[in-house]
């Protein structure tokens, strides 16, 4: 192979393909188990690509890079809103609520961990998302709430 092809290190996944991850997963472990799994391969997958990007942020501008990486990642639009050092990140969409179906409690993991991922990566310090809101239960958006772990 020539040494000037260059070969990207990342893959774009059919959210089917998400889909099919979490289903597959049930049926080997409990759900919790499940979104713990894609939690972790989310962030990841979020990490991983900001390292490639090299990119850097301070909270003057992580909204506006982040939507913009939001946007070019393609799992739903999507905002980040911070104030007094407290984050939050709003879904008008969410394509994993959406291949998950109707739920009973939030199931976005993978987009959890992804967001984390990214996050952690731009600021350089460990986060953690939780999802309080989820379009699967019906709500309107997806909202995760950002906290760094110590």
């Amino acid at each position: 192979m020539p040494d000037d092809i260059y070969l990207t290190e990342f893959y774009i996944m059919p959210i089917e393909g998400l889909a099919t991850l979490r289903k597959e997963l049930t049926g080997l472990v409990d759900e919790d188990v499940a979104g713990g799994v894609l939690f972790r391969y989310g962030y990841r997958s979020g990490y991983e690509i900001m390292k490639k990007l090299d990119l850097d942020a301070d909270m003057a501008n992580l909204s506006e890079m982040f939507e913009e990486i939001w946007h070019e990642i393609g799992l739903g639009r999507a905002y980040l809103l911070s104030k007094d050092g407290r984050m939050s990140v709003v879904f008008e969409e969410s394509l994993e609520a959406k291949a998950n179906g109707n739920k009973t409690v939030p199931s976005c993991d993978f987009t959890r961990g992804y967001l984390a991922g990214i996050i952690s990566r731009i600021l350089g310090k460990k986060y953690y998302a939780t999802e309080e809101k989820c379009i699967s239960m019906r709500n309107d958006v997806c909202l995760f709430r950002l906290s760094s772990v110590n």
